[in-house]
C-alpha cells in the first residue's frame, strides 16, 4: 500500500500531495498488532512530519463492514451493522459532546500542551467497526494519540448506496 502511494507521488513530482483513505489500522503510524508494518508507519519513515495521519471515528448509524468472522460465516461478504448510541466510556462519546455533528480534532497541535499530550497518547477507547470488524466488539482501545495527527469524528454514518 505504501509503495503504491509513493509511486503515485513520484509520478507527479517533488511538490505533489496525495490524500488516501483507508482503515485506521493501515493509516496510523504504528506497527499493527506488534507485527504488521502498516502503510502509515512506512510513509512516516519516508516523509517524516510531511505525512499527516488522520484517523476516523464515528458515533451512531448504519454501516457496511466485513464481520470479524467473515471467512467462517458469510464467505467474505459485507454485513450491515447499526449502532444506536455511543458508549459513554469512549473518547467517541467525548467528541460527540462537542455539540457539532462532525469534528476535526488536531491531535498534533493539541499535543504541544504537555498535559494534553500525556492524556492523548494514553490508550484511547473509540467506537469500532467502519471498514472491518477486526474483533467482535463495538469498541476498541489503542494508541490513536500516538499514531495519528488528527481525528475526524462523524456523528452519524449512513449505509453505502450501491449503484447497479
Amino acid at each position: 500500500m505504501a509503495e503504491n502511494i509513493q509511486w503515485i507521488l513520484n509520478l507527479h513530482g517533488e511538490e505533489s500531495k496525495a490524500l488516501y483513505w483507508a482503515h485506521n489500522s493501515h493509516v496510523g503510524d504504528w506497527v499493527s498488532n506488534g507485527i504488521v508494518d502498516v502503510a502509515g508507519h512506512q510513509l512516516r519513515k519516508v516523509y517524516g512530519s510531511a505525512y499527516y495521519a488522520i484517523a476516523t471515528d464515528f458515533g451512531t448509524g448504519e454501516f457496511l463492514a466485513y464481520p470479524f468472522d467473515a471467512n467462517r460465516t458469510n464467505n467474505w461478504n459485507f454485513k450491515t451493522f447499526m449502532y444506536k448510541e455511543v458508549p459513554k466510556n469512549t473518547f467517541s462519546y467525548s467528541l460527540k459532546q462537542m455539540g457539532t455533528p462532525n469534528t476535526f480534532l488536531k491531535l498534533r497541535k493539541a499535543k504541544t500542551n504537555p498535559e494534553l499530550r500525556m492524556y492523548l497518547e494514553a490508550p484511547i477507547t473509540t467506537v469500532s467497526g467502519a471498514g472491518a470488524r477486526a474483533r467482535n466488539n463495538t469498541i476498541e482501545t489503542n494508541e490513536l494519540g500516538k499514531a495519528f495527527d488528527a481525528i475526524i469524528y462523524l456523528d452519524k454514518t449512513n449505509p453505502i448506496n450501491w449503484i447497479k
